[in-house]
């Protein structure tokens, strides 16, 4: 990838990133006002309360993105970023399943992979999910014929038109060398499909290599 297009890439990642913060702050601006309408004076301590709870697990997914994953447990940092998704959603009623095979992954890749499942699953809250009751999201790494697919698919019974890897996506992918990618597997699958260990070179010593799931 040349460096233009890798700087397109990283300010792509920017613009999403300040519109992901753009809505977060939407979604507490929303609870605050409804706090605030309340004529409900017992409704409001429990509105309160869960205002509290959706902000306290949007602190810690943020926490967690911006830490390197742990270099033996990526299967584990990525189900609690789900987990942390669904509950600042307000979404317990949607169950993510979690499963990664035991790869190795460079510092790049191990570092990548943990923005890709979080906006995957994103999108699946915001769009496919959204006006469901309950639900489950399968997250999904394997390695296959040398590459690495990253897939994320749900319970939706009938699912809407078709769309476009979003940019964020599309972006991280080509941060990998690989591409996006939304298909129908009698219901919709998005991820991204990308070389293993083409982020950068894997080095040796212990810091340099990353596996996908705990030994």
């Amino acid at each position: 990838m040349g460096p233009a297009h890798r700087f397109n890439d990283e300010t792509v990642l920017l613009a999403e990133f300040n519109h992901r913060l753009f809505n977060t702050l939407q979604i507490i601006a929303s609870m605050v006002s409804r706090c605030r309408r309340s004529t409900d004076g017992r409704a409001t301590p429990l509105l309160l309360g869960e205002l509290e709870e959706r902000l306290s697990a949007f602190g810690a997914l943020h926490r967690m993105l911006s830490t390197q994953a742990p270099a033996a447990g990526l299967e584990d940092h990525c189900r609690s970023l789900c987990i942390l998704l669904v509950q600042a959603f307000g979404r317990e009623d949607v169950t993510p399943w979690v499963v990664m095979e035991d790869l190795e992954l460079s510092a790049d890749q191990a570092f990548r992979l943990p923005l890709l499942v979080v906006e995957l699953v994103t999108n699946v809250l915001k769009h496919s999910l959204a006006d469901q009751n309950g639900g489950v999201i399968w997250v999904d790494l394997r390695a296959r014929r040398g590459q690495i697919e990253l897939s994320v698919s749900d319970s939706r019974k009938a699912p809407g038109p078709s769309f476009p890897p979003s940019r964020i996506v599309t972006a991280l992918a080509h941060g990998l060398n690989g591409e996006a990618f939304v298909k129908d597997a009698g219901g919709w699958v998005a991820g991204a499909l990308f070389p293993l260990g083409a982020a950068v070179q894997i080095k040796s010593g212990p810091s340099a290599v990353f596996r996908a799931a705990g030994a």
